[in-house]
């Protein structure tokens, strides 16, 4: 299932506010337009595809 970020409701004006937030945020988040959107984190299953694929490429 495709998981789409959520909007919440911090709004920012500045990218410096922007800056700020996210140094104490429990979440990361992308700033758009002066609004923040969480982004969603990985899954296990993610991490291990990666690393299987890092390995395979010796990466």
């Amino acid at each position: 299932m495709l998981q789409t970020s959520l909007l919440i409701a911090q709004t920012v004006s500045t990218l410096e506010e922007y800056l700020e937030f996210e140094e104490t945020a429990d979440a990361k988040h992308e700033y758009h337009k002066g609004k923040l959107h969480k982004i969603p984190g990985g899954t296990a299953n993610h991490s291990t595809i990666t690393l299987n694929i890092a390995s395979f490429l010796k990466y």
